[in-house]
C-alpha cells in the first residue's frame, strides 16, 4: 500500500541524526551527504521514508563505502538500473547500528558518484521544488491522487508522476538523454 503523508518538521532532524552517523563512519572518503527527495521540501506530502544520498568522488572507493555501510548493518543491493548510484537498504529498523539501539525511519540510502546524471537530478528537482511553493502544491495533489489510484501498484505511482518530473528537470536544462533515460528507468514510454 502506497502511504502518502504531509510533511513532517522530524524529518530533516532524523536526516540529520543520520547524516552525522555517515560523517563519522565515512569522513574521509566523502564529498557530502545530501537529503533528497520530497521529504527534503518542507510542505510536501510524500512516503515517509527519507531519500538520502552519501556523495563520493569516483568510484575507487566504493568498495571501501561499501565495506563501512555492510559493518553498521546495511545490504548493499547495486545499481538496481541507474548508473553511478548505488543502493543499500536496511537490514533492520535498528540500522545504522551504532552506541544505541534505536529504532530509525525508513530509508533509502544511496552513494553517487559525483556529478552523475542521478544525482544532478536529485538536487535539480529539490531545489527547484525548494524555491516553487506552487509547484510544491502542485505536486503533492499529484502524488496523493496517484496514491489513491494505484494504491498497490508503485510501478504506475512512479511512471505517473515522471511527466510532471521531466518537466522540471527540463526547465531546469537537463538534456533530452538524461530525460530519456529517466523516462525509461521510471516506466514512462509516451
Amino acid at each position: 500500500m502506497i502511504n502518502i503523508t504531509a510533511y513532517d518538521t522530524s524529518w530533516p532532524k532524523i536526516f540529520n541524526e543520520l547524516k552525522n552517523i555517515y560523517l563519522q563512519l565515512l569522513s574521509d572518503d566523502i564529498v557530502s551527504v545530501e537529503h533528497v527527495g520530497s521529504t527534503a521540501v518542507p510542505g510536501l506530502y510524500a512516503k515517509p521514508v527519507l531519500d538520502i544520498d552519501i556523495i563520493i568522488s569516483n568510484k575507487s572507493i566504493l568498495q571501501n563505502i561499501i565495506y563501512k555501510l555492510e559493518s553498521v548493518g546495511y545490504i548493499y543491493r547495486g545499481e538496481l538500473g541507474i548508473e553511478d548510484r548505488f543502493a543499500f537498504s536496511q537490514a533492520k529498523d535498528e540500522v545504522p547500528y551504532n552506541t544505541s539501539t534505536k529504532s530509525w525511519m525508513k530509508h533509502n540510502l544511496y552513494v553517487c558518484i559525483e556529478g552523475s546524471l542521478s544525482l544532478r537530478n536529485h538536487l535539480l528537482l529539490k531545489d527547484y521544488l525548494l524555491q516553487n511553493s506552487e509547484k510544491v502544491e502542485e505536486y503533492s495533489m499529484l502524488k496523493q491522487k496517484l496514491a489513491l489510484q494505484y494504491i498497490d501498484d508503485i510501478d504506475n505511482y512512479v511512471k505517473y508522476k515522471t511527466p510532471f518530473i521531466v518537466d522540471i528537470l527540463e526547465k531546469q536544462g537537463v538534456e533530452k538523454s538524461a530525460i530519456d533515460q529517466i523516462k525509461n528507468a521510471n516506466g514512462y514510454d509516451r
